[in-house]
């Protein structure tokens, strides 16, 4: 999204693109109706600027009267047009493919669509691919998942404006392996 944040924009001549970066997160206990008012704090603790980028880190926490109940920290680059055009990519990135033996025990089903599993419009699995619960490069469980791309799904039109990519937020990734 060109445009400007806490008035960053304001600081070159073109506007910044700013994706999120990465984060960390823990869930001590889920939100229900009887969380009653929740409350989002965050604060930011680390700002680095260079060759026209700037990269800014937050800590944050959610809570309800009974305390936290999310907290975390997160990063978010912003990123001139010009940096942004020259990013390759991660190199020499394999993805994990299940041996055949793995094929062959695993098994498909469908996605959960009951709590606690998300409801349709946050999940970004719609059915499971291929499930080995010993499987993977360390034997700790292997999942393939598959998500149906619809160009109507809410996120593209609620993402930042003119870039209609899959929030990070959502947290989906290509890799597969646990």
């Amino acid at each position: 999204m060109a445009g400007s944040l806490c008035g960053l924009g304001t600081q070159q001549p073109y506007g910044y693109f700013f994706p999120q970066s990465g984060g960390n997160a823990v869930q001590h206990r889920p939100v229900t109706p009887d969380s009653g008012t929740i409350t989002a704090t965050a604060t930011m603790t680390k700002v680095a600027t260079s060759g026209g980028m700037i990269i800014q880190e937050f800590d944050f926490s959610v809570a309800d009267e009974k305390g936290i109940i999310y907290e975390g920290d997160t990063m978010f680059g912003f990123f001139s047009r010009e940096a942004l055009a020259n990013q390759v990519g991660v190199r020499d990135a394999v993805i994990y493919q299940p041996t055949a033996e793995e094929e062959k025990r695993g098994r498909s089903l469908s996605y959960p669509s009951n709590a606690p599993f998300p409801d349709k419009m946050l999940r970004m699995i719609d059915h499971i691919d291929l499930f080995v619960p010993d499987g993977g490069p360390k034997g700790l469980g292997y999942v393939k998942g598959i998500k149906e791309v619809d160009p109507d799904e809410w996120f593209f039109k609620a993402h930042f404006y003119q870039d209609p990519v899959t929030p990070g937020s959502l947290g989906w990734n290509r890799s597969s392996s646990s």
